[in-house]
């Protein structure tokens, strides 16, 4: 073959061979450069691999030491729980926005702690390890499932702070148990009249309303996308910018069960879903009831 295109090369003009060899030149960097790419993916690949295998294992270890569960009124209410669980004084319970689960709270939980807090993070409707009740729930079903941990706890009155669409469940907790609040934290939602609008719609302006709810496309593909295996997913919310393990992340991938739906147990499939396939579904109920509650 050498002496082919040896050959081959000899029968052009010379004036042409110092082109030819400068060519020969390029099309090799390009190959090198082309296997580098390669070789740089699979490195990439194989790093980010490790930072699963090590966040699956502090996830595991979090879980252990912060998770806890308590039976309510309507469902196994989950939550997360920093600082000392017989303080029942001096109390923060935080409720995430949409989208979001109770590990929102994660960073800020220690520093409170250090100043004596003990902090509640609750996973509400469909977020995290909480399910969603079997029937059409509300904004006060939740509140119910709030008061009812806080009796179970025997906290008599805590701080209730919320973000966006938390904050709006604090407020509406506090409009239904004064007593059991101690102050509110209020960010970015809850200091407005969240659903009086709703209450002047009969049921084809809700359904309508309902229809025009559409998610962006660029949140549709990150946070609603299927894959089949968790390391995929993973890798589909991972940050490039900071190459911690960011562990947290597996706390928004939830299993499906057989008809496409999640479930509570991540063993049952390897299927998994980013965040909450549920939320306009859970939203649809918010709404619905505004028909037939005061």
């Amino acid at each position: 073959m050498l002496n082919f295109l040896k050959s081959k090369i000899t029968r052009v003009p010379a004036k042409y061979h110092k082109s030819i060899h400068v060519l020969s030149h390029f099309i090799l960097l390009i190959g090198c450069l082309s296997c580098t790419a390669s070789l740089a993916q699979e490195i990439d690949k194989n790093q980010l691999k490790r930072h699963y295998e090590s966040a699956t294992k502090q996830f595991s270890t979090y879980e252990q030491k912060h998770r806890r569960t308590t039976e309510t009124i309507n469902v196994n209410l989950s939550y997360l729980q920093w600082g000392d669980n017989q303080n029942k004084t001096k109390v923060l319970i935080w409720l995430h926005g949409s989208l979001s689960n109770a590990y929102e709270f994660a960073p800020f939980a220690l520093h409170l702690v250090k100043i004596g807090y003990r902090i509640i993070s609750i996973d509400q409707y469909n977020a995290g390890k909480t399910p969603l009740p079997p029937f059409d729930a509300s904004f006060d079903d939740l509140c119910i499932d709030i008061k009812s941990l806080m009796d179970t706890l025997e906290i008599q009155h805590a701080v209730i702070g919320g973000f966006s669409h938390g904050g709006y469940l604090a407020t509406n907790f506090y409009k239904l148990f004064p007593t059991y609040v101690a102050g509110l934290i209020l960010e970015d939602g809850g200091s407005v009249a969240f659903n009086t609008s709703y209450f002047k719609l009969n049921q084809r302006e809700l359904e309508q309303k309902l229809q025009e709810v559409n998610l962006p496309a660029e949140i549709e593909e990150k946070y609603f996308g299927f894959y089949d295996n968790h390391f995929d997913a993973y890798k589909s919310l991972y940050d490039d910018s900071n190459k911690s393990d960011q562990f947290e992340i597996l706390s928004f991938l939830k299993p499906l069960d057989q008809n496409g739906s999640p479930t509570a147990d991540n063993k049952n499939t390897i299927i998994c879903e980013t965040v909450y396939r549920c939320q306009k579904q859970y939203l649809a109920t918010l709404m619905s009831v505004t028909m037939h509650r005061p």
